[in-house]
């Protein structure tokens, strides 16, 4: 039981905070036009609102409110409110928002203190400030706002990180110094997990230099870029206040009495809380830097690559009706060059690939020995260097990654959703030659755990095999999904040829020790510490 509803106190702020929004909907008297269902719509809906502006630090006034309730009303709703109606909507729903200005309080099982106890949730609050001279009513969410409106908006890792660090200075703001903690931690977590995914997209760029695409990974660079750099000023913000806090306490301590122990205490296990903030805001500040400096490395790298690639010459396969019949179409005068231009083609040692934008004659078939002799070195262009070392641990590589592959796929056949834990875990009962042959090299096995982790779109598999026919993947040490399906496919896998598409994604804070490089000779095994992945195949 203890651990079914371990860490549910943690959950009561977000299931308060729906049972507030279910209280006020289902025991109006008022408002009857509107449906519970779009009553309850348009309360989320208006926290939305509140929540936009609070992100953009903006006061959200009873006007601004009224304003957007009005839009919205007539772009989904279509109810006739008059002005007076809209007015009394706002206010309605603003006191009941607010809880009239006080806490609400939600009964719930404490597990850990074996009682019924009570949660305290505000979702909205309200505070006073001047603007131009004037006093006004501004509307903000609380913590437990924020909380409840992420569990109803997805939210990526860069905008996760802002929205933590306002959490951070409105719990330090309220005197939560544990909460603020926790939310620098989130912040860490995001930024490392942002800098796993810089490192994926780096790996894709290499592995797939012919489908790089421009706009997405100069989008990813920019937008990552200008969060961070706009971070950066908020944890020095941030880390100000803190010492202001730690500052004012410690002077109240030393003026404390003698016999105000208790009062003491509290303020000593506060300057803990305050100064291992202090600590945790050091490591997120550090980390932001660092990410930074990946990042502009990552841009520096891939203009590098954009560059490359416009020197670098395209394998296809030689199709003949774009290079010839559609020339000819076009203009019969294509006619004349192509004796001398496509005589060699047709002779009997023409590379198994033929390369449109290399000279035939500079080709060389595939699976024929070259003599390192007849090699001709031009620094200008091309350096051929030939490491029978290197072409031997390419092929180890890829047969793994083949055989990693395979035997997901066999699995996914049978399982449609599942995750790493499960299928390992399958394996190892099931099929153990399988498991110790996914398992035989800990770092290949991580290069494709790590791969399908740091996957944020779906892998459309049906599109990677239609452009088989036109496209050569390179062949390297690291992982190429693209790749690995082509050769199934020319293998006729059965499941392969059936998949739409394929969704993987890093389980957070699901890690896992297992057992690699298995040698049952002599007993011997290489720990190697995994995140768990979530998989999701969809078939044709």
């Amino acid at each position: 039981m203890s651990k079914i509803l371990g860490g549910y106190g943690k959950r009561v702020n977000v299931i308060g905070s729906y049972y507030l929004i279910s209280s006020i909907v289902n025991n109006r008297r008022k408002f009857q036009d509107f449906t519970n269902v779009e009553f309850y719509n348009l309360l989320v809906q208006i926290l939305c609102f509140i929540f936009e502006k609070s992100l953009r630090r903006k006061h959200c006034f009873k006007e601004n409110i009224k304003s957007f309730v009005e839009e919205i009303n007539i772009l989904a709703y279509k109810k006739s409110l008059t002005n007076e109606q809209l007015d009394e909507l706002t206010m309605f729903v603003i006191k009941n928002l607010t809880n009239k200005g006080k806490t609400f309080s939600f009964e719930y099982y404490d597990n850990e203190k074996n009682d019924i106890t009570n949660g305290y949730i505000k979702i909205v609050e309200d505070t006073d400030v001047v603007v131009n001279k004037e006093n006004r009513i501004t509307y903000s969410l609380t913590p437990e706002g924020y909380r409840l409106l992420l569990s109803t908006k997805e939210i990526d890792e860069l905008y996760q990180i802002k929205i933590s660090q306002i959490l951070a200075q409105i719990r330090l703001q309220n005197d939560d110094y544990a909460g603020a903690k926790e939310d620098i931690y989130d912040i860490i977590n995001n930024l490392e997990v942002q800098y796993q995914k810089i490192d994926g997209f780096m790996k894709i760029i290499r592995n797939n230099i012919f489908h790089v695409s421009e706009v997405k990974y100069s989008d990813i660079i920019d937008q990552t870029l200008n969060v961070l750099l706009e971070e950066m000023d908020k944890y020095e913000e941030l880390r100000g206040t803190t010492l202001l806090k730690i500052k004012d306490k410690e002077d109240y301590l030393g003026d404390l009495e003698k016999n105000m122990e208790e009062k003491a205490k509290l303020l000593r296990n506060q300057l803990i809380q305050l100064k291992d903030l202090i600590i945790g805001i050091n490591l997120a500040k550090t980390a932001n830097s660092d990410l930074i400096s990946r990042v502009q490395s990552f841009r520096e790298e891939y203009s590098d690559i954009l560059e490359k690639l416009l020197r670098t010459p395209i394998l296809k396969k030689f199709n003949f009706k774009e290079e010839i019949l559609n020339k000819l179409e076009e203009n019969s005068d294509f006619l004349l060059p192509l004796r001398d231009l496509y005589t060699p083609l047709f002779k009997t040692s023409l590379p198994n690939i033929f390369s449109i934008n290399i000279p035939y004659l500079e080709q060389t078939p595939l699976k024929k020995e070259t003599n390192k002799e007849d090699i001709v070195q031009d620094t200008d262009d091309f350096t051929i260097v030939l490491n029978e070392e290197k072409e031997k641990r390419i092929q180890d590589c890829q047969n793994y990654y083949y055989s990693f592959v395979n035997i997901l796929l066999n699995y996914a056949s049978l399982n449609e959703n599942f995750t790493l834990k499960e299928f390992l875990n399958y394996l190892l009962k099931n099929d153990t030659s399988s498991y110790i042959e996914i398992t035989r090299d800990a770092e290949l096995m991580r290069n494709v755990v790590m791969f399908f982790a740091c996957q944020r779109d779906c892998i459309k598999v049906y599109k990677i095999i239609d452009m088989l026919h036109e496209i050569t993947f390179a062949v390297d040490i690291e992982f190429v999904f693209e790749s690995i399906v082509g050769k199934l496919y020319k293998d006729e896998h059965n499941y392969i040829r059936r998949i739409e598409s394929l969704i993987s994604e890093k389980i957070i804070d699901d890690e896992m020790i297992i057992n690699t490089e298995i040698n049952i000779e002599e007993m011997t095994a290489t720990k190697l510490e995994l995140t768990n992945v979530k998989f999701k195949f969809t078939d044709l």
